[in-house]
């Protein structure tokens, strides 16, 4: 994952944080008949939520960029395993054409990971 998605991850996590205890602040002072704090701290709560569904779409974004990116690399490993797959049922005393497969196995987990 590039530094600039997991930032955004870390950003959402720290934000989420932010925005559940300024709404238990705005419910307590409620509580207490401070309704204009605890409006105001509704208030602080709803521009954090809109910043977090702000940087949620940005992942979204980067994600199907990169998304876009690797798909050409996962068909083609899927393409390359196919082959492999091909050779092996050939002839199962074909090691080399098992082994090439793991090898394209990992390739496409690999290229699985980026997303996760």
């Amino acid at each position: 994952m590039s530094d600039d998605l997991q930032i955004k991850k870390d950003l959402i996590a720290e934000l989420t944080k932010a925005m559940e205890e300024a709404a238990v602040m705005s419910i307590l002072l409620e509580n207490n008949d401070n309704n204009i704090d605890a409006q105001n701290f509704w208030k602080k709560k709803v521009k954090i939520k809109k910043k977090i569904d702000e940087l949620v779409d940005e992942l979204f974004d980067d994600w199907a960029v990169d998304t876009i990116a690797v798909v050409s690399d996962l068909k083609a490993a899927n393409n390359e395993l196919e082959e492999e797959v091909k050779r092996a049922k050939n002839d199962y005393n074909n090691l080399q054409a098992i082994a090439n497969g793991l090898k394209v196995l990992d390739k496409i987990i690999n290229f699985s990971t980026k997303f996760i």
